[in-house]
């Protein structure tokens, strides 16, 4: 194994942990490694059967992260709303009250 393909594996490896652990400033330190290293490893010659490889598993790990990303984003959006029926609310209380 190529030692760019080598580092493009562990970085994989730990984006994947960050994503399950949500540690979301660890996933995006590690997406901008991992772009400096893709590059890297297409620049590279040779090893493109482990380059392939590594490259589909790193596909696997951004599709899982981008579900994610639309999870927490939904969930999100649904905090922001119920704060804002709650201020709506206070303020009628207020208002009334």
């Amino acid at each position: 194994m190529t030692s760019a393909a080598r580092k493009l594996e562990i970085t994989a490896e730990a984006l994947r942990s960050a994503l399950l652990n949500e540690d979301w400033a660890a996933v995006g330190e590690l997406d901008l490694r991992c772009r400096s290293e893709v590059d890297e490893a297409m620049a590279v010659v040779g090893g493109e059967t482990e380059l392939k490889r590594n490259l589909e598993s790193l596909l696997h790990v951004y599709r899982d992260l981008v579900s994610a990303c639309q999870v927490e984003k939904a969930k999100t959006g649904a905090q922001i709303l119920q704060m804002k029926k709650g201020q709506q609310g206070a303020k009628l209380y207020q208002l009334f009250g």
